[in-house]
């Protein structure tokens, strides 16, 4: 009890400004921490990202079929390379998901949609803004549906 009194007595002769300034950095620290845990654990670009980005300018094009047929290549050698929930699959699913959407199959992109975010929570956390594209896909896939 006395030792609770002394670390009470201490805090009434802190200053208003002082309490303010504590408070504030108790803020900027959380802030920096949770920022600090949103970004992604490796900013090491797979082997396959500069195809990928082609395969997505394809995309765009309207070229379902082949960039479909390439980005289960793509899943496959990952997947035999770096296992199942590698990060590394991300982006080849996602694409996928694209390629199913713009088939006009929904129900496929969206099961493509859910595992590139079941690895992207894995690998960021369940509050990582990286997951917003993939759950704003998600959203039309659902909607398509």
């Amino acid at each position: 009890m006395r030792l609770l009194s002394f670390a009470w007595g201490g805090v009434n002769r802190l200053t208003q400004r002082q309490v303010l300034a504590l408070c504030l950095g108790l803020v900027v620290s959380a802030q920096l921490c949770h920022a600090q845990l949103a970004e992604p654990l490796d900013t090491q670009s797979s082997p396959w990202s500069v195809e990928l980005e082609q395969l997505q300018a394809q995309l765009h094009l309207g070229e379902n079929a082949t960039v479909l047929a390439r980005t289960e290549q793509i899943i496959g050698e990952v997947e035999a390379r770096f296992g199942f929930y590698h990060k590394y699959l991300i982006d080849p699913l996602v694409a996928t998901g694209d390629a199913y959407l713009g088939l006009g199959q929904p129900n496929d992109a969206l099961k493509y949609y859910q595992r590139a975010l079941q690895i992207e929570r894995t690998e960021t956390g369940p509050g990582s803004i990286h997951q917003q594209p993939i759950l704003r896909k998600t959203g039309v896939a659902q909607v398509k549906n």
